[in-house]
């Protein structure tokens, strides 16, 4: 066998290496001084639990074991329903930041409200042109009330002027 091999059985107890697999990991670590080293490190970790006496616990460990927990899960309640809450309730802030992120970005970043008068304003009338202040209900500016303006003012600029007379 090769190393790669041995790998998986030098992880495991000898006890649990069937009689074949324990024969070709002896045979191998014989030969192998670099698995024959990492098969006296694993052992070693055996060895010395093995050595070591079995500890018992004291007659009264269960027991206090038992009254720490209790004692423990008394204080722990109102931190428990802490964390229940948190549970739920940070997801749903998240959720509503967002939303108000959201709604902040779009009313932000939204094109401006278009007003068809200032851009009447803008685009017919020249700037060098006296301007004449007209007050109006923006309600009552329509297609129809544009075009029969524009009408008007060719008809005003086609019309050719008559001098006043010097007499």
């Amino acid at each position: 066998m090769d190393c790669k091999g041995m790998e998986k059985l030098l992880l495991r107890l000898p006890e649990e290496l069937a009689e074949a697999e324990r024969r070709a990991l002896e045979s191998h670590v014989r030969d192998c001084s670099a698995c024959a080293a990492e098969w006296r490190l694993a052992g070693l970790a055996r060895r010395i639990g093995s050595a070591l006496p079995v500890l018992e616990p004291s007659p009264f460990f269960a027991t206090r074991v038992l009254a720490g927990i209790r004692e423990e899960s008394r204080g722990a309640a109102p931190w428990q329903a802490v964390l229940a809450l948190s549970r739920h309730m940070i997801p749903a802030l998240a959720a509503v930041t967002l939303l108000f992120i959201s709604i902040f970005a779009y009313t932000e970043l939204s094109p401006p409200a278009v007003d068809l008068y200032q851009t009447y304003e803008s685009m017919f009338s020249p700037a060098e042109r006296t301007q004449l202040t007209v007050i109006a209900d923006p309600g009552g500016i329509t297609d129809e009330s544009i075009m029969r303006a524009l009408a008007e003012e060719d008809y005003q600029l086609s019309r050719p002027q008559l001098e006043p007379r010097r007499d």
